[in-house]
């Protein structure tokens, strides 16, 4: 919410959702030259997390790349 109290709510799909249009000039998120790597780690980090297991310096080591 802004002050004006207009809603906005990022998803973890390639979508937004506002009570009011928004343009976007502008990709906001680009999925160009993804390293799979890197995302494939973030994934299995993100799901440690999800699952309350801690995650190793390993782990956090692939999410500060």
């Amino acid at each position: 919410m802004d002050p004006q109290g207009n809603y906005y709510e990022w998803h973890e799909g390639p979508y937004f959702v506002s009570n009011i249009p928004i343009k976007f000039e502008t990709p906001v998120i680009s999925y160009q030259n993804i390293d799979m790597e890197v995302y494939n780690h973030a994934i299995e980090a993100e799901n440690k997390l999800k699952q309350g297991i801690p995650l190793s310096e390993e782990d956090k080591a692939w999410l500060s790349k």
